[in-house]
This record gives structure tokens, C-alpha cells and sequence, in this order.
């Protein structure tokens, strides 16, 4: 109980309308007139609604960022595993060729061997 009295009422009333983020508001038993309770009542009552609505568009905003955050990691990682996967093709087809070189290599020794005894009788 602060008697703000009927003018203080009524500027309370008109600021509110400029007014987007006050959502609670308590005049109590403060002397305004019915009238401007009701406008500061209303213009609360419209402030909460809009809070909520912009509340529920950042949240959704924000969940839709997360969405396309996610894509791209889910793109990165698929990228990143593509290219493991060929850096992993390429080490076995280089291991293949060396395994085939080391075999030739083997065999040639055998050849030369094998010559060397039929050139040695």
C-alpha cells in the first residue's frame, strides 16, 4: 500500500504502452483509478503473452540452429570417414605392390640361383 494515487496511475498506465519487457507488475492497493488498473492489468497481461511467444521463437531458433550444427558435424564426420577410409584403400594397395615386388624379387633371386647352378654342372 504506497497510495500512488490517480495521476500515478494513469502515467504508470500510459509509460506501459511504450513498455515490451515488464511482465509483472503489483499496484496493490496503491489509489489508481479501476480503470488504469485494468490498462496496466491488460498492457501486463500483453507484455507476458508477447515474452512467451518471443521465448518460444529464440527456443526454436536456437533448436534450429543446433539442427544445422548437427547436419554439418554429421556431413564433417562422413567426410572425415570417407577420407580415412581411402587414406586405409591406399596403404593396402601399397602394401599389395610391395608384397608383389618383394615376391618378383624373390623369384629372380631363385632364377638366378637356379642358373647359376645349371651354369656351375
Amino acid at each position: 500500500r504506497c497510495d500512488l494515487g490517480t495521476a500515478a496511475g494513469a502515467a504508470i498506465a500510459d509509460a506501459l504502452v511504450a513498455n515490451e519487457t515488464l511482465i509483472d507488475f503489483d499496484v496493490g492497493h496503491g489509489g489508481i483509478l479501476e480503470l488504469d488498473a485494468q490498462r496496466i492489468a491488460d498492457r501486463i497481461a500483453h507484455n507476458k503473452r508477447e515474452t512467451k511467444a518471443k521465448n518460444k521463437r529464440e527456443k526454436a531458433y536456437r533448436d534450429q540452429l543446433a539442427r544445422e550444427e548437427a547436419g554439418r558435424k554429421a556431413m564433417a564426420d562422413a567426410e572425415e570417414e570417407r577420407r580415412l577410409l581411402e587414406v586405409y584403400y591406399q596403404e593396402q594397395r601399397d602394401a599389395r605392390a610391395l608384397e608383389r615386388m618383394v615376391a618378383m624379387d624373390e623369384e629372380r633371386r631363385q632364377r638366378k640361383e637356379a642358373e647359376a647352378k645349371i651354369a656351375d654342372e
